[in-house]
């Protein structure tokens, strides 16, 4: 009997032994880093790398020699060793200390519309609460459609991508994801492609300059300084996807117009080559010399010596000598008669220039004495030149 009575009493004392055993409090598990917390960062002896530091909505934080990192879901232990180990680099056994300076808020049915969004905050969903919802509720997007882009942050570690093009079109019923308690969308502005392209050659400031719908031809040269006295707009030429074609735009001198199929887009290359055409006009006129031929009209007599300045006081009229050289090396020389063809207003006599032709206009009378002679021998050299008998 007394046998069986130390029998219960050693059975009663295991029993209680192991329900103390299981009464006895556990430790709660180590809290875990989530989106919109806010960590303390102590460095001992480094007061530059002590720093309080937020947890972004996407779940990252960045942090010197480490760079960005997504800490959601860490504890503050595993933290520190991911710390250390990029801190560890640059200093000898970094001591860390990671406290949690303020928690994340708690959102109990609610999301929260981040960026570029016209009313960025929390909202309120409901049952079947949408992107589009969200953005109707927001206000709508900050910017263009086309410059858009958004993504879904759920539970800190998923990054649900969204076609904005597709929800707002209403085209992909899947594309309009159904959005859950404690969801963070993020909106985004991307920069569209600058529209530019290239103007080189003879403009006033030849590089880039900008490209849209309503620019046309003029807005794009004007954009460039605009062309300079020796452009040769009969000659351009237009690089687009690699190819290169030219393009005769000498009309928009002539008559303010184009080709119809003419369009500089963004990427493009217009090169305005260098007019090369020449005519010369030396003796009794005001800006004596090599001068440019114009693309956009052709030359005579009367409209050369306006080019070159017009006649001098004592430009001898009777015997203008205009010289047209040959590929034969001999030139015709034909004189005109500018006082006859001036007083008479006989046009027919205002003869033709072509490119590289020569005019030459004589003093009436030498200014000093022996001026007359230098003058008409500083143009001999031409005449012995193209083989023109004196």
């Amino acid at each position: 009997m007394r046998s069986l009575l130390l029998c219960l009493l050693a059975l009663i004392t295991a029993i209680s032994g192991v329900h103390a055993q299981d009464n006895k409090p556990t430790a709660p598990p180590p809290y875990r880093i989530a989106a919109g917390d806010v960590l303390e960062v102590t460095v001992q002896d480094h007061v530059d790398l002590s720093k309080v530091i937020s947890v972004l909505p996407d779940g990252t934080i960045s942090y010197p020699y480490v760079g960005e990192i997504n800490v959601t879901g860490l504890t503050l232990k595993e933290l520190t060793v991911k710390l250390s180990a990029g801190l560890g680099k640059q200093i000898a056994t970094p001591i860390i200390l990671i406290t949690i300076q303020k928690m994340h808020e708690v959102i109990t049915n609610q999301v929260v519309a981040l960026g570029a969004i016209k009313t960025p905050g929390k909202h309120q969903i409901r049952e079947g609460y949408r992107i589009l919802d969200l953005v109707i509720d927001s206000g709508g997007l900050a910017f263009p459609l086309e410059t858009e882009s958004a993504a879904i942050i759920r539970n800190g570690v998923e990054n649900i991508k969204v076609d904005l093009q597709k929800v707002m079109s209403a085209t992909d019923l899947k594309a309009n994801v159904e959005l859950k308690a404690n969801d963070i969308i993020m909106f985004t502005a991307v920069e569209p492609p600058k529209q530019e392209a290239q103007v080189l050659g003879e403009v006033n400031r030849p590089g880039t300059v900008p490209v849209t719908r309503d620019s046309g031809l003029t807005g794009i040269l004007n954009a460039a300084g605009g062309l300079t006295a020796r452009a040769a707009l009969s000659q351009a030429q237009l690089t687009h996807n690699g190819k290169t074609k030219q393009v005769d735009l000498h009309t928009l001198n002539t008559e303010g117009r184009i080709p119809a199929d003419f369009v500089v887009a963004p990427g493009d290359t217009l090169f305005i080559p260098k007019n090369k055409t020449e005519f010369s006009v030396y003796g009794s006129v005001g800006h004596p010399g090599v001068q440019i031929y114009p693309e956009d009209k052709p030359v005579t007599v009367i409209s050369a010596l306006s080019i070159a300045g017009g006649l001098s006081a004592d430009a001898n009229l009777k015997n203008v000598l205009l010289v047209h050289p040959t590929a034969t090396g001999k030139s015709k020389v034909d004189v005109v008669n500018m006082d006859l063809l001036l007083k008479k207003g006989d046009l027919s006599k205002d003869l033709p220039l072509k490119p590289g032709d020569i005019l030459y206009v004589s003093a009436k009378v030498p200014r000093r004495v022996g001026e007359g002679i230098l003058d008409y021998l500083s143009f001999v050299p031409l005449f012995n030149l193209f083989h023109i008998p004196l």
